[in-house]
């Protein structure tokens, strides 16, 4: 998941970082693989639409 994060040019450098370190806090856990999938959409999504300088 954060590969395809990794690798996307629309998501600004510091928004990646603390959606990779929101994704490991809740990855330690336990939460299941789909419902970091649907966390992972989420937050791309907002940081795409919600472009904040």
């Amino acid at each position: 998941m954060t590969e395809t994060l990794d690798r996307d040019v629309l998501v600004r450098a510091a928004d990646r970082k603390l959606i990779q370190a929101f994704l490991r806090h809740i990855k330690a856990q336990d939460v299941s693989t789909g419902r970091l999938a649907k966390y992972t959409n989420m937050l791309h999504t907002a940081s795409t639409l919600i472009r904040v300088p």
